[in-house]
């Protein structure tokens, strides 16, 4: 295939698309240095080349590449620009100048570009990205740490939350925080308990506060915090995935909601291989076994070191007379319990 697009990019007038999609092979195969080129062909030669140019930009902050990003963003600035005073700039263009902001870490530049663009298409889901990603950054440059006290500003993250409840990036930022646990700093607890006692729960705090129930065990004490984050954030992975887990171990009767929850957190994030562990077990106690066995499969394809879903596995191939793969799971089992 990489043969194939190397010459059909030599033609006269290819289309902008098949340079982008001969970059992005490259890159796959770790050819840097060839995509940046095929990229840079394509934003010189042909005209509405913008998302080639992103596409520069991007392999130019991946690699560190400060001066070749500053000159490409200027480009795609001065493509842009014009376009936004006079206000016929596109909700496309205005997210791909955005995006480019983002990479030169300037986060509030970016928001503004793309709250402009919002205006014009109020769910465009690139645009609603750049939003989170911006307050994202800006958390991120919060934090600070001194005499090994930790402190963030949690309004940041929870302002990335409303902007997106499905952008990965925050949600591996919330999971950073829920591994705290139990045994949080002073500076967190006290900011979660602010926020309630002055009637301002978001639902970043109630996902906190049922994070700190679901270590201790205390799964019915995890609900409604879960209820209640759900109402603020309804399309949040963790969300969906921590309240599918409460309702199916906890209320048996609740187990098609929890099949409902758990499937909706892996269309959101396919690849996060805990959701799938969550449909697995969701599936087992609803009496799908196969359909647990596709999810436990899918799990540790995606997240090899999840004991719980190898475990579960080992169970289910022998409910199945699948006693080989059993086996086989057994000894992946103990080769990760290795120190």
């Amino acid at each position: 295939l990489l043969h194939d697009l190397k010459y059909a990019t030599q033609w006269n007038n290819a289309p902008a698309g098949l340079y982008s999609i001969y970059a992005t092979l490259l890159e796959s195969q770790g050819q840097d240095s060839q995509a940046m080129q095929v990229l840079e062909q394509v934003s010189v030669h042909q005209s509405g080349s913008l998302p080639a140019k992103l596409q520069i930009a991007e392999l130019a902050a991946k690699r560190g590449q400060t001066g070749r990003l500053s000159r490409i963003a200027e480009e795609i600035r001065a493509e842009v620009d014009p376009r936004r005073s006079n206000a016929t700039a596109t909700s496309q263009e205005l997210a791909i100048l955005a995006n480019v902001c983002l990479l030169e870490r300037k986060p509030q530049e970016a928001r503004e570009i793309a709250l402009e663009g919002l205006e014009l298409e109020p769910e465009h889901p690139q645009l609603r990205r750049m939003v989170a990603e911006s307050y994202r950054l800006e958390y991120l440059d919060s934090i600070v740490v001194t005499g090994g006290q930790t402190q963030v500003n949690l309004g940041l993250l929870d302002a990335a939350l409303k902007a997106d409840p499905t952008n990965p990036a925050v949600g591996m930022e919330i999971a950073r925080l829920m591994n705290v646990g139990q045994e949080a700093t002073p500076e967190l607890k006290a900011a979660l308990e602010e926020q309630l006692a002055a009637g301002h729960s978001t639902a970043l705090t109630h996902i906190l506060l049922a994070n700190r129930f679901l270590q201790a065990g205390d799964l019915p004490a995890a609900k409604p915090h879960l209820e209640v984050a759900l109402r603020h954030a309804p399309n949040n992975p963790t969300v969906l995935n921590n309240l599918a887990l409460v309702l199916a171990r906890t209320h048996a009767d609740e187990l098609p909601r929890a099949l409902q929850l758990a499937e909706a957190a892996c269309r959101i994030a396919p690849s996060v291989g805990q959701y799938r562990d969550t449909l697995g077990e969701v599936r087992a106690r609803s009496g799908d076994q196969l359909g647990a066995v596709e999810s436990y499969e899918v799990a540790i394809g995606l997240s090899p070191e999840l004991l719980s879903a190898r475990q579960q596995l080992v169970e289910l191939y022998q409910q199945l007379g699948m006693h080989d793969m059993a086996a086989v799971q057994r000894r992946e089992i103990d080769k990760l319990k290795q120190p």
